[in-house]
């Protein structure tokens, strides 16, 4: 079995290296006890480089990925409603069942508070650092998650504890590792 995690954002240049997956990773590990590594080979990391791309593999992925066992899509909470065509102040539960339409198959949404910027001022509120003001390009951003992702499991904890959206992604592969 193989749980897929298709993210809104992008890698960088590193074919095989992708930050948010990484630390997903590392506390999957911390959860389980299980080596990263192996961990690496029953959860997958698909970034879509866009909104747009991600609810595109909704139709075109979502079953073919479902066929080789749970699917999960993350997207940024900030300007999801727009991409479905909803209400600004459209609830969570309405935008996940919104989503839910657009696919065949039973897929878990995660909508992260409010983007993929926030998990990474978790990161770096947990590691001591002063939050970003600028965008960071795909490279800076995965050396953050990184550097999270290799540090100490308080660090870990602390991320999740800031960032809840996140910590119910961790939760949910968590939930479905055949041996959790």
């Amino acid at each position: 079995m193989l749980i897929t995690v298709f993210w809104e954002d992008q890698r960088g240049p590193q074919p095989k290296a992708f930050g948010p997956h990484a630390l997903l990773l590392a506390c999957l590990s911390d959860d389980t006890g299980l080596d990263r590594w192996d961990l690496a080979t029953m959860v997958v990391a698909i970034p879509k480089k866009g909104d747009t791309k991600l609810k595109a593999a909704l139709a075109r992925d979502a079953v073919k990925a479902a066929n080789a066992g749970p699917v999960v899509f993350v997207f940024d909470n900030d300007r999801v409603r727009e991409l479905l065509g909803l209400s600004k102040v459209a609830c969570k539960p309405e935008v996940i069942k919104s989503i839910g339409k657009t696919c065949e198959v039973q897929v878990a949404v995660v909508l992260l508070e409010d983007n993929v910027e926030d998990l990474l001022n978790a990161c770096r509120r947990a590691a001591g650092e002063a939050e970003i003001s600028d965008k960071l390009s795909p490279n800076e951003r995965d050396a953050v998650f990184y550097r999270a992702a290799i540090a100490h499991r308080a660090t870990r904890d602390r991320i999740r504890m800031d960032a809840p959206s996140f910590d119910r992604l961790v939760r949910y592969v968590r939930a479905r590792l055949p041996c959790a």
